[in-house]
Parts: structure tokens; C-alpha cells; sequence
């Protein structure tokens, strides 16, 4: 019996490490985006006869350095950027630049396009005019024009699809996008691409993927409304008319520029006119309700004056009736009420409807959170000079975000830069503090937390010495958010204090409800349930005073995870529900495929695997649709998460693989930290444990670079399973002990007693049983006190097994029984499996072969499905020598 005991107390190890598989999918924080992450920048590299791509300092142009005299680059080459040994078999490309100006040692490059957040340090390799740059489908040229039509370098071997859109840049190094093309026929390398926007293609310019076709092309719909053009001032029919014909113009300038931006309709009222020259607020109530009796989202209307001479545009106004109001991404920059919705050109003098509809459509879309189209026309708008003044300024925080959120740093970086130069020199502090605010979010992202920091507390020092409560109250929340993720919960809380009442005197009820989530959010991780619950009740009733359904329905979405972790899921339940109603109501499709992200897990929960993958399935759509690549990866790690929990461990890598994949070209870094991890567990679950040490090794240096506890502890605590499950039990130790106390350090119940039972297998192993079952008795408290049934389920077994080792076999009986009761749902199979072992070995040792026989054939089947070899093949040799 001892011999059996021993066998499988190593497999809860094994289990531990399985777990891993099942750990919940990377969820966004209450900002709605990754927050802000560590790391120090990366100085450009010395070594010459080294290429390596960095990012100065100083935030001016990336360079390739350490070129040898004699290199041969010239301007208009081709460069792969990759992280390995250039051209190594094992580099993995992340990016395509082309070279802006080439000296003799050293190579100013523009960045096409990135694969990952971080691209400094990447190797750089020129490549010949001929090569095909090694990212599939996501960079390529135009290999000749003919009969109007384009033939791109990229072909269904790459992953190109009719329907898709690409940017087409200019050969030069100047930035922005010539226009773009929509491929209408498919070859295996090549393929036959239209015109859809701007200038026709040229041989040899680069194309870049911008999204397939039917992207967002049932959702985040734009219908705008182009209204003719009102005498600025006493009415005369010579204005009138130019009014009409500019505003006619300009709408057909709007319909070719959006043929291909889907779901983007245009038309002209000649009828309709705003006269705003008398009104108080300029005319935007008669324009915002000419837009609701129109049905549109955004209208556009303007002043016209003319003279003896030539007629201009003194004003031209872009609203948003409210159709297209979604809830503000808290990290987006800027505070929500320094960011004006729509647009407004004053002192406008620039009749070129080209350059108007670019920068008309650029605001729009990216209102509508359509980025991908958003930056295009928003650079294309800053090329062509449509913008001056504070509509420059507006312009580049939008590109830079709109880069950002496409996952391109490096251009949101450079656009960044160049709205913080250009605030500077025109004195526009406020301004200023914008292009601040997006440097911080670049650098949070790329990992470099301490110059994310600076930006923030430059942000505050400003703030401060000028009096402004807004930005002042920004600074705060996002250096909250700072000391949250660092586990730093009592600096974070005060920060947020200071910020809630900044917000309050400003009587910012928006502002102020936002803040109590973030509290609340925290109060929920420090194990406070019913303060987080009271301030989330807050600020729900702050929202419906606003009336805001969409941020209403993200409020209940936070306060039904409460719920399900205090395992009441049909209140939660009844939580999305009302969330998923509201978001529709509201037109908020990410809102909706969140909402039905979170029922998918609840369902999960709950045993109710088909129903759960349907969810999951309507989720993954709706984020497809709407263009969200981190709820993309969320949804993809979840339904890995299943596929690993039922045994289907092939299927899992691929989704765990695809995950991986969007988090990185996002920069969600703290997503890239927990798939690697689950990867990890698969390898560990198959037997391939040098595998598995290195893919936890790089997630826990990825942790340590974030400044994350949580995800330290939890990343020191499976290397931990794998050291004890390897043999080197000093190791292991010292890692358990270094999660315990971390996760003591943060209070976090849950893992503090999962880390407790770790270290009592560990002491079990080596022999010492009484300081093994004080370890196990430590770990009831916390693992009842945070509802963790899994964890109270693994002591459980734990102290059946040594109760086994004395002999105390009814003692043994009763634990697994308790144990194999309280497993419920895929997520308790191994735990199941384990118990049913357990069992049939106490039937064994009475006599019972036939119940020995039946629980280890349901043992047996179990580990088969989990695709647990190992221990399957134990439990087969035991059928096989148990007598008839």
C-alpha cells in the first residue's frame, strides 16, 4: 500500500502542474486594457557588424546600428527584424522596416510593420528586392500595376484572402499611407488587388494587411449625414449656393474615400441647413437633432462666406448625435473630458474635399473604435495639411492611439513624439501632457514601466503647477493602477482616494464612478467582498443617473464576477444578462461579446461544456467583428483552456499558440506571461520537462519585468511543481517558499493555499509527514476562506494519502469521498481521477476487486481523455495484475 500511496502522490503534483492548462484566460483589467507593465529601456547597441534595431532614448527616429564600413544598405531596402541570431534558423521575424537614410555606420529605418510589442534589441537582416518578407500575409509589394490593377507579392500560401485590405505606402521615407487596395483574385504567391481609396499603386511600394474585408461589417456601422452648407452670416444666394455645391462635393469626396471602409454610408441633404450663427452653443443642438431625425451618427455641416473675390469655409463642425457613444477605454491617454467627441475646423480655409473627408472620416471612424481605417485617413489628413492648430494636435493623439491599439508601437511611438514636439512649440501645455500620456501607454506596453512612470509624474507635476484638476486626476488614477499591479494595494488605494476627490469637487459624476470600479476592483483582489460590492453599487447608480447603458452594463459585468467567486452563479447570471441587454441597447458590440464571454465561463463552471463552447463560439465573433484583438485572444486562451481540460491537448496548443500570437502583436505582455505559462503545463502534462522549465523560465522573467506579484508568485509556484516533479526538491523549495510569500504579501488567499499544499507534497515526499499534514491543516483556512474548491479538494487528497501511509484507511475513505464530492465540471476531471485511484486501491487492499476494478477502469478512462499518459499506463498495469 505504502508503494501505491507514493505512486500517486507524485501525480498531484502532475495534476498541479495540469491545472495550469485550466487557469482562467487573461482578463482585462477594469481599464478595459493590459496596465501599465515594468522593464527598463534597452540603450542602443555599441557592437559593430552587429544590425540591431533600438529605439533612442531621446524618442527621436529607430535606428539599425553597428553596421560594418562597407555594408552595401541603401535607401529603399528591405530589413527583417527578428528576435534570435538574424537569419538563424530558431530567429522568429516580428517585423519588416524599410531604410530611410543609410550612413556609414549606422541606418535610419521605417518601421512597415510589427509583430510584437517589443522590437528593440531585434536582430536586423537587409534582404534583396526579390525575397518575400517572412510574415506571411502582413507585408509584401506591389509587383506590377496593370489595367488598373495591382499584383501584390502575397498569395494564398501566406494566408491572404479575397476580400482583404491593405495600406499601400510610399517607397519614400516619408510617413502615411498612399491608399489602399482590396485583393479580388488569389494565386498562391500572388494576388490581383483594386483600388479602393486614394492613389493608384505604383510598382514596388510596399502593402501593408490592414483587416479582412468583412471586418466590422455587421457591426460599428457609420452613417453620415453631409448637410448643406449656411451662410455665415445674413443669408445671400451667392453663399447659399457655394454652400450647396461645396457640401455636395464634399460628400462625394466622402463616398469614394470610404468605398473601402465598410459599413460607412454617406449621403447629402441639400434641404437641410444648421444656422448656428445666432444659437448660443453655435448650432449643435439643431445639428444633433437633425442627425437623430436623419438617423445618423455623424453629421457634418459648416459656414460658408463669400466676398468679391472667392468664397471660404470660416467653420466646419463634425457631431455625433450620441449613436456611436461607447464607454471610454480608461487608459486611453487622455482623460475622457479633454478629448472632445466629433470635430470642429475653425477658421478653416481649405476647400479640398479630399483633405476634408480624411480628416472628417478620421474622426469618425476612430469615434466608432474602428483604428485600423481610423489612422489611415488621420494620416492621411496630417499629409495633405487639411489640419492646423488644435485639429492638428487632436489628429496626431488619435493616430497615436489608434497605432497603438493596431499593436503598431513603433508608429504610435513616432506619432507620439511628434504630438509632444509640436504642443511644445506651440505652447499648448495641455496638449503637450497628451502626447505624455501616450508615450506613458507605448512604454507601459513595451514593458518599460519606469519611463512610463516618469511621463505620468511629469504628467501630475504640470498638473499640480497649473492647477488642473483633470489631468491631475488622470496622473493619479493611472499611477494607482501602477501600485495595484505591483501589488502595492495601500499606496494605490490612497492615489485613488486623491483622485475620487478631485473628481467629486469637479462634479465629474462620470469621472467619479469610473474611479469607484477601480476601488472596488482593488477592494475584490484584497479578498473584501462586500466593500468592492457597496462601491461597485455606487457606481452603478451613478450610471444610471448619467445615463449611461454601456458603462452601466461594464459595472454589472465586474460585480457578476463577484458573484461567481462567491459561487453564487445564477445571480451572476442575471448580472451579464442585464449587461448583454444594455449593451445592445447601446450598440456596444465588444461590450456584448465580454458579456457573453463571461457567461461562457460561468456555464463552464457549471459542467455545461457544450453550452459554454456556443457562447464562446458568439464571443469570438463579435470580437472579430468589432475588431478587438485582445478579446480575440481572451476568447481563443478560453476556449484552449476547454479543449486542455478535455483531453484534446493538440487542439489546445494550436489555441493557446493563436492567443499568443494577437497578445503579442497587441503588447499585451501580461497576456503573453499567462499563455506561455499554460503552454508550459501542456509540455509538463506530456513528459516534456525541459520544454515546459524553459516556457515557465521566460513567463517568469516576463513577470519579473512587468513588476507583477501576482503573476511572479503563480509563475514561482509552477516552476516549483516542475522542480519537485523533477527531483531537485532544494529548488523547488526555495521557489514554493519565495510564491508563499508573495502571495502572503498581497493577500491572496486562494494561491497562498495552493503554494501551502505544494510544500506539504514536497515535505510528504521527503518523508517528514508531520510537518507535511501542519502544512495541509494550514491550507484549509485560506483555501475555504477564498472559496477555492479546487485547492480544498487537492488538500483533502493530500491528507488521504498520508492517512493511508498510517495505516488509517477509514480515515482515508471518508477524505476521498468528501473529495470526489465536491468535484464538478471538466475543470475536476484530474481531481476526479485521482480520487477513483485512491479509491480503488483501499478497495484493493480490503478485497473488493470488483469495485477496485470498476473505479480504476473510470480511473483509467479519465487519464486517457486528459491525455495524462504516465499515469494512465500506472492504472493499466494495476487492472492488469489485480486478480479475477
Amino acid at each position: 500500500m505504502r508503494r501505491a500511496v507514493r505512486c500517486w502522490t507524485g501525480l498531484v503534483t502532475a495534476l498541479a502542474l495540469a491545472a495550469g492548462c485550466a487557469a482562467p484566460a487573461p482578463v482585462r483589467s477594469p481599464a478595459g486594457r493590459p496596465a501599465p507593465v515594468a522593464g527598463t529601456p534597452s540603450p542602443c547597441p555599441e557592437a559593430a557588424g552587429s544590425p540591431v534595431f533600438c529605439l533612442p532614448a531621446d524618442g527621436g527616429a529607430p535606428l539599425v546600428v553597428g553596421l560594418p564600413h562597407g555594408h552595401g544598405w541603401q535607401r529603399g531596402d528591405w530589413v527583417v527584424l527578428s528576435h534570435g541570431p538574424p537569419g538563424a534558423p530558431a530567429a522568429r521575424p516580428v517585423g519588416v522596416a524599410v531604410v530611410a537614410e543609410a550612413l556609414q555606420d549606422t541606418a535610419r529605418v521605417r518601421v512597415l510593420y510589427q509583430t510584437e510589442a517589443r522590437l528593440d534589441g531585434a536582430g536586423a537582416r537587409r534582404i534583396d528586392r526579390g525575397e518575400r518578407p517572412p510574415l506571411q500575409k502582413f507585408v509584401g509589394r506591389v509587383v506590377r500595376v496593370e489595367g488598373g490593377r495591382a499584383l501584390l507579392g502575397v498569395g494564398r500560401e501566406d494566408g491572404a484572402a479575397v476580400g482583404d485590405v491593405y495600406a499601400v505606402h510610399p517607397t519614400g521615407d516619408e510617413g502615411g499611407i498612399a491608399g489602399r487596395v482590396r485583393i479580388e483574385a488569389l494565386g498562391d504567391r500572388h494576388a490581383w488587388a483594386a483600388p479602393a481609396h486614394g492613389e493608384p499603386p505604383a510598382e514596388g511600394q510596399p502593402v501593408v494587411y490592414l483587416r479582412p474585408a468583412e471586418e466590422m461589417s455587421a457591426t460599428a456601422k457609420v452613417s453620415i449625414v453631409v448637410l448643406s452648407f449656411a451662410p455665415a452670416g445674413a443669408q445671400d444666394a451667392r453663399s447659399l449656393q457655394a454652400g450647396r455645391g461645396v457640401a455636395e462635393r464634399l460628400a462625394s469626396a466622402l463616398r469614394g474615400a470610404a468605398a473601402g471602409a465598410e459599413g460607412v454610408s454617406v449621403r447629402h441633404e441639400v434641404g437641410q441647413l444648421v444656422r448656428g450663427a445666432g444659437a448660443a452653443d453655435g448650432g449643435h443642438a439643431q445639428a444633433r437633432a437633425l442627425g437623430e431625425r436623419l438617423g445618423a451618427h455623424v453629421v457634418v455641416w459648416g459656414a460658408m462666406r463669400c466676398d468679391r473675390a472667392d468664397c471660404a469655409l470660416p467653420r466646419l463642425t463634425v457631431v455625433d448625435p450620441g449613436r456611436l457613444r461607447l464607454p471610454a477605454d480608461e487608459w486611453s491617454g487622455a482623460p475622457e473630458d479633454l478629448v472632445a467627441p466629433g470635430l470642429t475646423l475653425e477658421g478653416a480655409r481649405s476647400l479640398d474635399p479630399a483633405a476634408l473627408s480624411a480628416a472628417i472620416l478620421g474622426a469618425s471612424l476612430h469615434e466608432a473604435r474602428r483604428y485600423a481605417d481610423a489612422h489611415v485617413h488621420l494620416g492621411d489628413a496630417l499629409r495633405r495639411g487639411a489640419l492646423a492648430g488644435t485639429d492638428a494636435l487632436r489628429a496626431q493623439q488619435q493616430r497615436a492611439y489608434a497605432l497603438r491599439m493596431e499593436g503598431q508601437l513603433v508608429s504610435a511611438r513616432e506619432q507620439a513624439a511628434a504630438l509632444l514636439q509640436a504642443a511644445t512649440a506651440a505652447g499648448a501645455g495641455r496638449w503637450e501632457q497628451h502626447g505624455r500620456a501616450e508615450l506613458a501607454a507605448v512604454d507601459a506596453l513595451e514593458g518599460k514601466v519606469d519611463a512610463a512612470r516618469e511621463h505620468l509624474l511629469t504628467i501630475q507635476r504640470w498638473a499640480e503647477a497649473n492647477h488642473d484638476h483633470a489631468w491631475l486626476a488622470f496622473a493619479l488614477r493611472e499611477l494607482a493602477a501602477m501600485e495595484a499591479v505591483a501589488g502595492r494595494a495601500d499606496e494605490a488605494r490612497a492615489l485613488y482616494e486623491r483622485a475620487l476627490s478631485l473628481r467629486r469637487r469637479a462634479g465629474d459624476m462620470r469621472g467619479e464612478a469610473r474611479l469607484l470600479r477601480r476601488i472596488a476592483w482593488l477592494s475584490a483582489q484584497q479578498g473584501r467582498a462586500d466593500e468592492a460590492r457597496a462601491l461597485y453599487e455606487g457606481a452603478l447608480s451613478l450610471w444610471r443617473r448619467a445615463g449611461s447603458g454601456a458603462e452601466e452594463a461594464e459595472t454589472l459585468r465586474q460585480l457578476a464576477w463577484l458573484e461567481v467567486q462567491a459561487g453564487r452563479a445564477a445571480e451572476a447570471r442575471e448580472l451579464h444578462e442585464a449587461a448583454r441587454s444594455l449593451d445592445r441597447r447601446a450598440g456596444n458590440a465588444a461590450g456584448e461579446a465580454e458579456t457573453l464571454h463571461a457567461l461562457a465561463l460561468v456555464a463552464e463552471r457549471e459542467g455545461r461544456a457544450a453550452e459554454a463552447r456556443e457562447l464562446y463560439g458568439a464571443s469570438l465573433s463579435l470580437w472579430r467583428r468589432s475588431g478587438d484583438l485582445q478579446g480575440e485572444a481572451e476568447t481563443l486562451h478560453a476556449l484552449a483552456n476547454m479543449d486542455a481540460q478535455e483531453g484534446h491537448l493538440d487542439e489546445a496548443r494550436r489555441g493557446y499558440r493563436a492567443a499568443l500570437a494577437l497578445t503579442r502583436r497587441i503588447g499585451n505582455v501580461f497576456g503573453q506571461a499567462g499563455t506561455l505559462q499554460v503552454l508550459a503545463s501542456l509540455e509538463a502534462m506530456q513528459g516534456r520537462l525541459a520544454e515546459a522549465r524553459g516556457l515557465y523560465e521566460e513567463a517568469l522573467a516576463l513577470r519579473r519585468r512587468l513588476e507583477d506579484p501576482w503573476g511572479e508568485a503563480e509563475a514561482l509556484h509552477l516552476l516549483g511543481l516542475l522542480s519537485a516533479k523533477e527531483g531537485r526538491a532544494d529548488e523547488a523549495r526555495a521557489q514554493l517558499e519565495g510564491a508563499l510569500a508573495l502571495r502572503r504579501r498581497i493577500e491572496n488567499a486562494w494561491g497562498e493555499a495552493e503554494t501551502l499544499q505544494a510544500l506539504a507534497r514536497l515535505e510528504e515526499a521527503a518523508g517528514r509527514a508531520a510537518e507535511a499534514r501542519r502544512l495541509y491543516d494550514l491550507s484549509l483556512a485560506p483555501a475555504r476562506r477564498s472559496g477555492n474548491v479546487d485547492a480544498e479538494i487537492a488538500t483533502l487528497l493530500g491528507l488521504a494519502a498520508l492517512d493511508l501511509d498510517d495505516g488509517r484507511r477509514r480515515e482515508a475513505r471518508q477524505r476521498l469521498d468528501d473529495a470526489l464530492a465536491r468535484t464538478s465540471g471538466p475543470h475536476s476531471l484530474v481531481y476526479e481521477a485521482v480520487c477513483l485511484e485512491l479509491l480503488g486501491s483501499i478497495d484493493r487492499a480490503e478485497g473488493d476487486h470488483a469495485k477496485a476494478r470498476a473505479r480504476w477502469a473510470a480511473a483509467l478512462a479519465l487519464y486517457r481523455r486528459l491525455g495524462i499518459s504516465g499515469e494512465a499506463d500506472r492504472v493499466d498495469a494495476l487492472l492488469a495484475a489485480l486478480p479475477p
